[in-house]
Parts: C-alpha cells; sequence; structure tokens
C-alpha cells in the first residue's frame, strides 16, 4: 500500500483511563478500521463542533480512503493542504487535532511526497 503522492498513515483507537503510571506501560492505541474523509483545508471559524463532533464540513470533501484490519491506509492526491476527519457511527465526523491558526488536523501534500500520519481516535480516552 503505497502512493508517490498523497497521504499514507495509520488509524488508532484510544480508550479508557490513559493517565501516566510507573507501573503501567503507555497505551500506543489498537489499529481500527474507519474510514477517514479528506476536505480542502479547513478551519474552526467555518465548522464549529458540538460535543465534540462536527455534523457538517463546509468545505469540498476531496476523496476517502478506508484503513484495513491494521489501522493503514494510504490515497493518491494532488498538491495542497488538507484537513482530515473519520466517520464515527451516530456521532458525526472526528478529528482532534489543529494547527496556531485553528485549521483542523492539517496535512500538506508536497509534490512527489507522500505525507505519513497517526490519526488517533481517542474521544473515550482519559489523560
Amino acid at each position: 500500500m503505497t502512493v508517490k503522492q498523497g497521504i499514507c498513515g495509520e488509524i488508532l483507537w484510544k480508550a479508557g483511563n490513559l493517565m501516566p503510571s510507573p507501573d503501567r506501560p503507555v497505551s500506543q492505541g489498537r489499529p481500527v478500521v474507519r474510514e477517514l474523509f479528506i476536505y480542502e483545508l479547513t478551519n474552526m471559524e467555518i465548522a464549529k463542533p458540538k460535543d465534540g463532533f462536527y455534523q457538517f464540513i463546509p468545505t469540498k470533501l476531496i476523496g476517502k480512503v478506508t484503513s484495513n484490519e491494521q489501522g493503514e491506509f494510504c490515497i493518491d492526491l494532488p498538491e495542497g493542504q488538507y484537513s482530515l476527519f473519520v466517520k464515527e457511527d451516530k456521532k458525526g465526523f472526528y478529528a482532534n487535532s489543529f494547527d496556531i491558526a485553528g485549521n483542523i488536523y492539517p496535512v500538506t501534500v508536497e509534490k512527489g511526497k507522500a505525507s505519513q500520519i497517526t490519526f488517533v481516535i481517542d474521544y473515550k480516552a482519559v489523560y
């Protein structure tokens, strides 16, 4: 699963008590099958979450890809800046990373390169 230009990575699920403890290793998360949605770069000012989830993304959907059983995915994309979201059944779109300008889960695709990401779904985790 490789692309010459786009985004590749993994999607991981984290849940439960993840507070640091000297007698428990830090959870790296477990791979999950999820649909990853790639939108034009989207700012928090125009896509407002409700209860931590986005019900509507007002920017253009560029593509989507589903991760495999190991949580891995790859998608070919043109050069540009994008926002990533996963769809959670009955909840909406989820993203938990932002840049200083308020862009939601921003990823840049450069000419001839595949950006590597790890998308962590952790809305049921306590840190």
